[in-house]
């Protein structure tokens, strides 16, 4: 007789306190694989403290032991596929009783901290004089997109904090472009909780992909920046100067940028998330109906066309003091102005009938400027040993002005002008808003609890004036005579004043280690003033208001709010169900009739959410939310708001709420030992009322009026997939998108259905050779197709793919050569008879001085073969358009710049 036998190792052991002999259910138990240092795999200890793991790949491992309060366990271990490792009980030591020892031990280079990854900085080489940025993109899981764009564990990392709080911005690109590599300990991943969520301890599913760069003890108490100034001589430039200091918890810096290039714009990009601006405002599902949103937040950005000149420069301070840090302070300011001009032009192609389209030609000018400034900043107080309270404040001012001339023209399917348009404008808008907040969160320990009371408080006052002077010609469809003409002098005079208040109350129990319940109530009120009169002119004065172009109103609204959620949470399982419920009385006044409407109405917002975790590095996501979507008031108000009379928008006072429903899928998996990355994701949404336009369309011009329809379902699909060779150097990457979404439309009384859908594949690769010599290439192909049931429409479909070439080397004298090239490829179609290719080619060269190498002699030129464009083009359903604008072309840049570190 004969028995098969199956031999497999084992490690196993029991992790308990060694000062109460009591067993540390839950510690994180990690394997490092020696061979690259990285993260093999870990798991939770179960309830007795114990662990029993199998099926090891042979090799040498260290054992890592973790658990809050007590010093990490290290042990070497040396696995064969038949080693039967019996640990016994391991004997944790608290931290404080290792204080009163001396315990040297060798740093590694990854390890897990409960949720938290953690890579050691100085396990990882850089060049000398690199930034963060350079050394993420060491880190394995980590990349670093060439826009600066980082991804971590196959997600958008959204926040970059330092030693755990912002410094100037949360956002990514800032802080990764200016702190010295050298100055890092740590770099740590994890998924950071919502505000609300962090105070209260009741997870409501909101989690922020959050990189925590820890300083060095050396750094806590030095100085750092960046000094760097570009020309080419034609009025083209790139000046940057950032100035931080660390001295211990006190942190504070000063930055400004000028810039009038193409190759990088922070205006928009990275400074319009200023740190501590985000506040967490108490949701009422009034909203837009009341009040239009302050503009203070982009009112200092460019939006016009062409290459503005633009300033940007801010302050940061932020302390922390006293016992536990009893007390908190940070404060920001930032400025941004902006002065640009330039052009654009459009066509676009419009499906009405089968006998009806419009080819409608648009050529504009603009010239621009504006500024805007932001301060903001926050004070937390812990009051005694159980309450805390926070105070956030944010305020803001700004104005922009623009000059826009403009020409338009409608020809109809005979291919003769039906109507044209040439008018002058002139528009100035002031802006002016604060915001603030108190929260006072009070532990209380006997019934497992947290209680959360919120205030908060909003002002916002914009005020624009719109001067234009119009010609209108109208033509016969036939002949093409002209038939009628219209000149036309307006001023509009538009004032928005809101002012808002709210309380909050929310509860949170913990029952025990799995259950969780959330209560809360809270009242807002809003009040608001929308003041929009339209003037004739004549002889330069404006005195002859137009009514019916004419609308003033108050408006009131009182919303009660009631809220409540439970959350089991284990290991494995977090499911939370819950919903919000918006019970509203709104007050219509309407100044110029006399009148008042009153009007209640019911809003809810419920929600489910469902995670399954399969290990630290493997997860399942299931969300769903609902949301009643109310008209604005826009929308309701019965009245003609233009002056323009070839496109006019009606309001519709019968419009009924609308329902959302949004419903998502994703699976995310990473494994750092085989640098393999896998992210998928389905969505999908079904909108029940939804608010759109009906058109009708005539040589006369375009009137719309808004109207519901039942929306059509939609479906989006994402696939991501990397996998790294860290010894080799080596990643690649690549997935698949797809979507399909459609709408109703109505044109000329006939209602009918649109589809887009878009199918596009990706795929990278990067070889890093030692921070000597690097390369990626990048390709991107899509497919989109558009589908119309209007009669005599064409269902069009397009084809489109991108490809991205870059690459740098070092040479020897601290030389280094970099280059990229991009290339745009837009195939001729049913719509688009033509091919558009684009190839634009850009290269560097530089010089590091001093030994640190943090002087930089740079010179680059960018377009190298003249021909970058600002054209673009789409096609929805049966219409089309393209559009092009200005771009600058080849241009060079000398640059020079310094980084220092120093110690205070």
């Amino acid at each position: 007789m004969t028995t098969p036998a199956l031999s497999q190792n084992i490690l196993k052991g029991k992790v308990i306190d060694s000062s109460e002999n009591k067993k540390l259910h839950n510690s994180i138990v990690a394997l490092i694989d020696l061979s690259d240092t990285t993260l093999y795999r870990s798991w939770r200890a179960g309830a007795d403290g114990g662990f029993s793991i199998s099926k090891i790949p042979a090799g040498k491992y260290t054992l890592l032991i973790s658990y809050p309060r007590m010093a990490d366990f290290l042990q070497d271990l040396n696995i064969s596929d038949t080693s039967n490792i019996d640990l016994g009980n391991i004997s944790m030591i608290t931290e404080a009783k290792l204080m009163q020892e001396v315990v040297v031990t060798a740093g590694r280079a990854i390890r897990m901290r409960g949720d938290t990854l953690e890579y050691t900085a100085d396990s990882f080489a850089v060049k000398p004089g690199a930034n963060v940025q350079a050394l993420l993109k060491r880190l394995p899981g980590i990349e670093v997109s060439r826009t600066g764009a980082i991804t971590a564990q196959g997600q958008e990392v959204k926040k970059l904090l330092v030693d755990g709080d912002e410094f100037f911005t949360d956002d990514p690109k800032f802080a990764a472009q200016y702190l010295r590599a050298n100055a890092v300990d740590k770099v740590q991943v994890f998924d950071k909780k919502s505000d609300m969520a962090t105070l209260t301890g009741f997870d409501d599913g909101k989690k922020t992909k959050t990189i925590n760069i820890k300083m060095k003890n050396s750094a806590k108490n030095g100085y750092f920046g960046k000094v760097s100034t570009g020309a080419n001589g034609d009025g083209n430039y790139e000046h940057e100067l950032m100035v931080g200091a660390f001295k211990g918890p006190l942190k504070a810096g000063v930055f400004g940028i000028a810039s009038k290039s193409m190759s990088r714009d922070f205006s928009s990009e990275v400074l319009s998330r200023a740190g501590g601006e985000s506040m967490d405002y108490i949701e009422d599902g009034v909203g837009m109906m009341v009040a239009n949103k302050s503009q203070s937040e982009s009112i200092g950005q460019y939006n016009g066309s062409g290459l503005p000149s633009i300033l940007n420069g801010g302050a940061h301070f932020s302390n922390k003091w006293g016992n536990n840090n009893k007390y908190e302070l940070m404060g920001n300011y930032r400025l941004r102005t902006h002065t640009g001009d330039g052009w654009g032009n459009s066509t676009r192609f419009t499906k009405s009938t089968d006998t009806l389209s419009f080819l409608d030609k648009d050529s504009r000018s603009d010239k621009s400027e504006g500024f805007g400034h932001n301060l903001s900043g926050q004070v937390s107080v812990k009051l005694d040993t159980f309450t805390r309270m926070m105070v956030k404040m944010a305020g803001s001012k700004g104005r922009k002005e623009i000059d826009r001339n403009s020409a338009t023209s409608s020809a109809n399917f005979r291919n003769i002008v039906v109507n044209s348009s040439a008018s002058e404008e002139n528009e100035i808008t002031d802006d002016q808003s604060l915001k603030s907040s108190v929260t006072i969160l009070r532990d209380m320990p006997k019934i497992a609890g947290k209680l959360n009371v919120t205030f908060e408080q909003e002002y916002s006052d914009t005020r624009s004036n719109n001067r234009a002077l119009t010609e209108n010609a109208f033509f016969d469809g036939v002949t093409g005579e002209q038939t009628r003409a219209q000149s036309l002098d307006r001023l509009q005079a538009s004032i928005e004043n809101y002012e808002g208040y709210g309380g909050r109350a929310s509860l949170t129990n913990r029952f025990n280690d799995k259950w969780f319940t959330q209560f809360e109530y809270g009242l807002k009120v809003r009040m608001s003033e929308s003041r929009f009169n339209t003037m004739n002119g004549s002889n330069g004065k404006y005195d002859d208001r137009v009514d019916s172009l004419s609308n003033n109103f108050d408006f009131t609204s009182l919303t009660q709010i009631a809220g409540a959620g439970i959350n089991y949470n284990t290991k494995k399982w977090l499911i939370g169900v819950g919903s919000k419920v918006f019970l509203t009385g709104l007050k219509q006044f309407n100044l110029d009739a006399g009148e008042t409407k009153k009007r209640t109405f019911t809003n809810l917002a419920p929600y489910f959410r469902a995670s399954y975790n399969f290990s630290l590095t493997t997860s399942l996501n299931i969300n769903y939310s609902g949301a009643t979507v109310q008209p604005s008031m826009e929308q309701l108000q019965p009245l003609r708001r233009t002056a323009n009379q070839l496109v006019v928008q009606e309001g519709n006072p019968d419009l009924v709420p609308g329902f959302n429903n949004n419903l998502s899928l994703s699976f995310n998996k990473y494994n750092l030992k085989k640098e393999l990355m896998l992210m998928v994701s389905v969505s999908g949404s079904l909108n029940t009322n939804v608010i759109t336009n009906a058109t009708t369309i005539s040589e006369q011009g375009r009137v719309s009026r808004y109207v519901n329809v039942d929306g059509l379902p939609g479906v989006n699909a994402m696939v991501n997939l990397s996998k790294g060779w860290r010894s080799k150097g080596i990643n690649i990457g690549g997935g698949f998108n797809y979507s399909n979404n459609g709408n109703y439309n109505i044109q000329n009384g006939e209602l009918f259905r649109m589809y887009n859908s878009n199918f596009g594949i990706n795929s990278n690769i990067r070889y890093d050779f030692k921070e000597i010599f690097n390369l990626s290439f990048n390709s991107n192909f899509g497919f989109s197709r558009g589908r119309s049931e209007l009669k005599g429409a064409v269902n069009s479909n397009n084809f489109n793919h991108s490809h991205n070439f870059a690459g740098s080397v070092s040479l020897p004298w601290k030389l280094e050569i970099g280059t990229d090239l991009m290339g745009s490829f837009n195939p001729g179609n049913g719509s688009f008879a033509s091919s558009v290719n684009v190839v634009t080619w850009n290269a560097n060269i530089q010089k590091k001085f001093l030994q640190s190498e943090g002087l930089v002699l740079k010179a680059s030129v960018n377009d190298i073969l003249n021909k970058a464009t600002g054209y673009q083009r789409s096609i929805d359903g049966a219409n089309w358009s393209e559009s092009n604008g200005f771009v600058l072309r080849r241009y060079f840049m000398v640059s020079l710049s310094w980084n220092f570190l120093g110690k205070l």
